[in-house]
């Protein structure tokens, strides 16, 4: 047996999409059910924030660069221009 297939849309009106005044009146209700539970969450939490100990704690990071302007070597020794009095000046364009 074949039977059609029939698309079927719903024919919605503005009102039946969303039930606004449902929603509202479901709220009015129990507004002091709402209202009781969000009392007592907001006490909780000034309670807890008055009566928790303070905790202070700090992370810091020192990085010490090796003040010599000279190059080192592998062990830690000057560079083998260390005593050079005259220097060739860097051109400028090497900046």
């Amino acid at each position: 047996m074949n039977f059609p297939i029939q698309q079927i849309t719903p024919q919605l009106s503005r009102e039946d999409a969303l039930p606004w005044r449902r929603y509202w009146t479901l709220l009015r209700n129990n507004a002091l059910l709402v209202f009781s539970i969000a009392f007592l969450v907001t006490s909780a939490g000034i309670v807890y924030a008055l009566l928790a100990q303070p905790v202070y704690q700090s992370n810091i990071l020192i990085q010490v660069a090796d003040p010599s302007p000279l190059p080192t070597g592998v062990l830690g020794e000057g560079g083998v221009n260390r005593k050079r009095e005259n220097p060739k000046p860097m051109p400028k364009s090497a900046c």
